[in-house]
């Protein structure tokens, strides 16, 4: 998964796979999903996406492992 920002456009986007986008839908204003040839979501686009960080210079994202990443990390 890679997150890229874009100031100059003030957006932000989430990229799940590096599979070519074949369609787009905005399932809500300024909310951009990207889909593959399968219909599967390969990415997510949010325009005017500073209000999310309501004046942060840094933003946190955590994401919990799937439970077969957890067991080979416990192992």
């Amino acid at each position: 998964m890679k997150i890229k920002y874009d100031p100059q456009a003030d957006a932000l986007y989430i990229l799940f796979t590096e599979q070519p986008v074949e369609e787009s839908d905005e399932v809500s204003k300024g909310i951009i999903i990207d889909y593959n040839a399968t219909e599967e979501p390969v990415g997510i686009e949010i325009l005017k996406a500073s209000r999310l960080f309501k004046g942060k210079k840094e933003v946190l994202v955590e994401l919990p492992l799937p439970e077969s990443l957890e067991e080979q990390t416990d192992a």
